[in-house]
């Protein structure tokens, strides 16, 4: 819960929520100082309310959280924080004073600062505070600013029995006691503007020519975070440049401001310089448009574009703000992960990417505990759109589950995006998957070029480790390739983005490299299919205008037209096998089962009857080998006849004369009996459920027919002559798949 929404939870008096939400903020793996000193305003508002005690047993808890774990000095950070916000503690003061002794424990003089600076009592909390933070900061040497005057000094010598400082000032030497130093002075380095001003002049003109815009900074913010230019000219001559020397300087120095996100430039003679990150506004507009955010993608582009800002102007990313982030992205992963979200694993690489952008140590460890325990990473890595994000959770899931790794990507390889697909291939074939231990992962591609699009056309474009893979013929990928872009044309399977997506997707692979795979396909193709080809091209409006114009002029220029070809009914073309979408589901199990279960029982049958050695007397040894061939022989068949299958839809059917897909009833012209019929594909027909195949010869004998014409049927079922008397398109499904 944010700080803003436990403030309000003062207000109403639910103090035990607020005390059950800071605890479960204590015990997160990614506790940060700088997260929690954000949570200053909160005890301020409980101090407010007259809850001091509570406020201070807060305060007191998250400092212990972080001094357990041997973190003294960012313990020290908050409990100042915390202390600013509770100006009213005793206790919270000596806490403070204790952990001062803690991390400067080896600092000559620090019990004699401590009294003087009164951090214990007897001077305003800010103010001791801030003497303790500029007095230990110095030593001999060090160099002053003056906070409101524009001087500067330098530290010449220190009494530590007392505190008293000995400078060296443009005014000539200077007595402070700790305290009166930390009011007028803070502590700065030899490039302040104001030290260099004072004590070299010479290097600060160097520096104005080298680094214009970093003095600049250095002046705004020190007033209030603007200057005009008049003014600005005022305080550099004649004491720093002369007249013609500002001229040519301020005209390079505003062509560097106008380039630089961190300044505004507005009117005209003079102009106003507005430093935007005077108050860390810079970090500010990055975290508002970060938080603003819900994707997980934006929010890690919106903090890349903030890495590569600051390094177009050699600045150093605020350690803060990407923590910050850090801690949104790593809250939104868990509530991501506890709903049991698909983009839960999304966040977390997210949340690993990001943490180490910020240092966060160990980034990866909620990572890969979720990669450990998530049983539904098929969803999980589906929901990755992003290439890099999808190779680092391949990697990442390597770690998590070193003992099944290997099984679980080959399993999640066909549901992965192109990118994934291939990271995943690579990773396999280094872990000694060869070419038969692909067999099954390819055919479950296959099998389903909808559910597994990306990973099929992956398989078309040439995967990277394409020698280690038994890839299917292209013509097979250009027909399941086909068929699926068919199959989301029809309503019902996709919603349209994921229809889009895959239409999109298959344009850009079919037109890769100049159509380069396409006019593979096309040499080693036969004239009736490449005509077949063009026809089911030419309906396919999900591929735009230009690829299937630009693929039905490579097929007439490989195949150009001598003479007009006569029209061939569906069922009589040799080159397209027709299905229903049972037909095809049919097909598919029966090719996952030869793949996933004959094929594999094989290659076990072949390694036992090898381990009995001298195989040229082992007969066991040479009928595996045997039945194999013949396996591969009917596999090879089955692609084959899938390469050419084409769906067949409701609006595809005929219902003015019999067709495939059309039911049809027929009457005995003798006694009125009935006989009904539903002509189907091959992998389909069933007798006895009336499902008869389309190139058998009493479906031939139908074929063309229209109502009320009549046939003379000798089938074991229907003799005699018989009248067509209704036709309906009826894509007819078995009971069992129902």
């Amino acid at each position: 819960m944010d700080v803003e929404a436990l403030i309000q939870l003062v207000g109403s008096g639910n103090v035990s929520t607020i005390e059950e939400e800071w605890m479960n903020m204590l015990e997160a793996e990614d506790l940060s100082a700088e997260g929690l000193s954000e949570y200053g305003p909160l005890l301020a508002e409980l101090q407010n309310k007259d809850k001091i005690a509570e406020a201070e047993a807060l305060a007191w808890s998250a400092v212990e959280a972080l001094a357990e774990q041997d973190r003294q000095a960012e313990a020290l950070a908050v409990a100042c924080q915390y202390l600013l916000a509770l100006s009213k503690s005793t206790e919270l003061r000596d806490q403070v004073a204790d952990l001062y002794r803690q991390v400067y424990a080896d600092h000559e003089g620090l019990e004699s600062l401590l009294e003087e600076a009164g951090v214990a009592g007897g001077r305003p909390v800010r103010r001791a505070l801030r003497t303790m933070e500029v007095c230990l900061a110095l030593s001999e040497g060090s160099y002053l600013a003056e906070r409101h005057d524009g001087g500067a000094a330098r530290v010449d010598a220190i009494n530590k029995d007392d505190w008293t400082f000995t400078l060296t000032t443009p005014n000539g030497k200077a007595k402070l006691k700790a305290v009166l130093l930390a009011d007028r002075f803070e502590a700065t380095d030899a490039r302040d503007f104001q030290v260099m001003q004072h004590f070299d002049r010479e290097g600060l003109v160097t520096l104005l020519d080298d680094d214009a815009v970093f003095v600049i900074r250095q002046i705004c913010q020190r007033r209030e975070g603007a200057i005009n230019s008049e003014d600005l000219e005022a305080k550099l001559v004649p004491g720093i440049l002369d007249g013609a020397d500002w001229k040519r300087w301020w005209t390079k120095a505003r062509a560097a401001l106008k380039k630089s996100p961190d300044f505004k430039l507005s009117g005209r003679s003079p102009f106003t310089i507005t430093l935007l990150d005077a108050s860390h506004s810079w970090e500010d507009e990055m975290l508002a448009s970060f938080s603003s955010m819900y994707d997980p993608l934006d929010r890690l582009r919106r903090v890349e574009q903030y890495l590569s800002d600051c390094k177009s102007i050699r600045r150093k990313p605020s350690a803060q703000a990407l923590a910050k982030c850090y801690r949104q992205l790593a809250e939104q992963a868990r509530k991501s992960e506890r709903r049991k979200e698909p983009q839960a694993l999304l966040h977390w690489l997210v949340v690993r990417r990001v943490g180490e952008m910020a240092g966060v140590e160990d980034a990866a460890a909620a990572l890969l505990s979720f990669l450990s325990s998530d049983d539904e990473l098929a969803a999980s890595f589906k929901a990755i759109t992003d290439n890099v994000l999808l190779v680092l959770a391949c990697d990442s899931l390597k770690q998590a589950r070193p003992e099944d790794w290997e099984g679980v990507l080959a399993d999640l390889l066909p549901v992965l995006p192109i990118a994934g697909c291939d990271k995943a291939a690579g990773m396999l074939i280094e872990a000694g998957f060869d070419r038969q231990a692909f067999e099954g992962i390819i055919q479950k591609i296959m099998g389903d070029p909808v559910g597994h699009n990306e990973a099929m056309l992956w398989l078309w474009d040439g995967p990277s480790n394409g020698d280690a893979i038994p890839l299917p013929p292209l013509l097979t990928l250009l027909g399941r390739a086909l068929s699926a872009l068919e199959e989301v044309r029809r309503e019902g399977r996709l919603n349209k983005e994921d229809g889009r997506r895959i239409s999109q997707r298959s344009r850009a692979l079919l037109s890769a490299r100049g159509y380069e795979r396409f006019e593979q396909c096309l040499a080693s193709m036969e004239r009736g299919v490449a005509m077949a080809l063009r026809t089911q091209i030419s309906r396919l409006d999900n591929l735009g205008r230009s690829v299937p114009h630009e693929l039905s002029k490579r097929i007439n220029e490989r195949f150009p037209p001598t003479r007009a070809e006569p029209t061939i009914q569906p069922w009589e073309r040799e080159d397209v096998l027709y299905t229903t979408p049972a037909g095809m589901t049919r097909k598919q199990r029966e090719i996952d089962e030869h793949v996933n279960v004959k094929m594999k029982q094989n290659a076990i049958a072949i390694g036992k009857a090898a381990a009995h050695g001298d195989l040229s007397e082992n007969s066991e040894y040479k009928f595996a080998l045997e039945e194999r061939d013949l396996l591969q022989a009917r596999l090879a068949q089955m692609n084959g006849e899938m390469a050419i299958a084409r769906v067949i839809s409701e609006n595809d059917i005929p219902t003015d004369h019999v067709g495939i897909g059309t039911h049809v009833v027929m009457k005995h012209l003798d006694d009125d009996s009935r006989y009904e019929i539903t002509i189907v594909g091959p992998w389909e027909a069933d007798v006895e459920q009336g499902l008869i195949n389309y190139q058998t010869p009493l479906a031939q004998s139908m074929l063309g027919r229209r109502i009320g014409d009549t046939v003379e049927l000798d089938y074991r079922a229907a003799k005699g002559r018989y009248e067509v008397v209704e036709l309906s398109a009826h894509l007819a499904q078995r009971p069992s798949e129902s």
